[in-house]
């Protein structure tokens, strides 16, 4: 049934080292069924907004994240297109193999990996607004309201899924700050992107992780361009260029040209990056939580710079903390014009609404906040 058949591919070579785990636990079956239910199909949980993946990490711990990717891509008639002849069981070992590769960090793990990658999934669910596009390409997949062919569904799924691995816990300008191994390789451009990038390509070097092998090499050419492509684009130097573009595109009034691989590419792109900020959209408690993790994360680079004597990036800094202001921050100037502006391609109506009532709870803290200095002043 396909419920085991999920479950049992992506454990196979998961981390032993979580959870326990078994379909014989009533806990984890609930879970994996709302995922991939016994008759097939998309699970009841699997393209549901208010998806909580940090609820799935402590059943499944790392193994979250092939379990979310081979629950949505057999959802999808994708994996038996004669077009696309993937090994089911080298995809589960590459995705395993994946997941182990994430470090053990508050924020960048195989778990926000799993987030990203259900955001990205809900995302591609929807359908492309009205005159937004023209007709679908004659290659497209039945798999893809967007025209993507099949091999690019494919690749930006398994984007989602590698586009932070082996994260260090630093960002970019901390890495070229102090010229670490990883920023003199990629000339401090799109630095961990490149270096995500380059984890996942090494992955597909080991013979029984290797699903594309059996492409053909147009296919396997097509493959790598877009899984560059969606994750060099989550780089958050990229960020303005995107929202402008998605701009442009919707205030000239031209349908996308699905026949134009750039255009394709350029949508996919646009998905990952809005779903790699998305946590912030998701249901309070659960947005909440992700913030808890990123404050963590920050924290902690905050206390490598004042130990190397650098300037302590903004909100960074744990002797001032400044959660509710930092995540205001981020929506305004961040995710909401990102998923306005993807809003005006693609149906985003739920996680905008969602992200106007967090804005409105973050906004009621620094109230709160605020309120608690003046009383401390006397």
């Amino acid at each position: 049934p396909p419920r085991e058949r999920v479950f049992a591919l992506a454990l196979r070579a998961a981390p032993a080292d979580g959870p326990p785990r078994s379909l014989q636990d009533a806990e984890t079956a609930a879970i994996v069924d709302a995922l991939a239910p016994a008759e097939g199909g998309a699970g009841p949980r699997l393209l549901d907004w208010s998806f909580d993946t940090i609820a799935l990490e402590r059943v499944l711990g790392p193994a979250a994240l092939p379990v979310v990717a081979l629950a949505y891509l057999r959802s999808l008639p994708l994996l038996s297109s004669p077009s696309l002849p993937v090994q089911e069981a080298r995809l589960a070992r590459y995705l395993a193999s994946v997941a182990r590769g994430y470090r053990d960090v508050p924020y960048h793990t195989a778990t926000h990996a799993a987030d990203t990658l259900q955001a990205c999934a809900y995302l591609h669910s929807r359908a492309l607004l009205a005159g937004r596009a023209a007709a679908p390409a004659a290659g497209a997949s039945p798999s893809s309201p967007w025209g993507l062919t099949d091999v690019e569904v494919l690749a930006l799924i398994v984007g989602a899924a590698v586009h932070d691995v082996d994260h260090t816990g630093h960002n970019n300008a901390f890495h070229v700050a102090t010229m670490s191994d990883l920023a003199v390789t990629y000339n401090d451009v799109s630095v961990l992107e490149s270096h995500h990038c380059a984890v996942a390509s090494r992955a597909l070097r080991v013979a029984e992780h290797n699903f594309v092998a059996d492409l053909e090499p147009g296919a396997r050419r097509a493959f790598r361009d877009m899984l560059i492509a969606v994750v060099l684009g989550t780089d958050m130097a990229k960020h303005s260029e995107h929202v402008e573009q998605l701009k442009a595109t919707v205030d000239a009034g031209v349908p996308l040209d699905l026949d134009n691989a750039a255009d394709r590419r350029f949508l996919a792109q646009a998905a990952l990056h809005a779903a790699d900020v998305s946590n912030v959209c998701r249901p309070t408690e659960t947005a909440a939580a992700w913030a808890d993790r990123i404050t963590a994360e920050f924290h902690a680079q905050g206390d490598e710079e004042k130990a190397r004597g650098l300037p302590v990036t903004r909100f960074f800094d744990r002797a001032a903390p400044q959660l509710a202001k930092s995540q205001v921050g981020f929506i305004d100037f961040i995710v909401m014009p990102l998923f306005e502006a993807f809003g005006g391609l693609v149906d985003c109506a739920e996680p905008i609404a969602q992200l106007r009532e967090n804005r409105a709870y973050w906004a009621e803290r620094c109230a709160q906040a605020w309120r608690g200095w003046l009383l401390r002043q006397g």
